[in-house]
């Protein structure tokens, strides 16, 4: 039982750091087309914002394990947020 648990967990915070690194490109390629329009401007900040989120989560993830809810919660609230 305990095997399962912390693949869970490894798959959990490595799906963060993944999803943390596309918004990161998203922003990226976003910001380099130079659109001037609000909204754009909008969600290349909403992209990066969660993108330097979801790095420090799925990190604290990997450090943590299962022994602490915290980073797991943390990510429900946020991409709760962002939706």
């Amino acid at each position: 039982m305990e095997i399962s648990i912390k693949r869970c967990s490894y798959v959990a915070s490595f799906i963060m750091i993944a999803i943390g690194v596309i918004y990161f490109v998203a922003a990226y390629f976003e910001s380099a087309e130079f659109n001037t329009e609000l909204a754009a401007q909008i969600e290349t900040m909403f992209f990066t914002t969660a993108g330097i989120l979801y790095l420090p989560l799925g990190i604290w993830m990997l450090k943590n394990g299962f022994n602490s809810r915290a980073p797991y919660i943390m990510a429900i609230i946020g991409s709760v947020a962002l939706i």
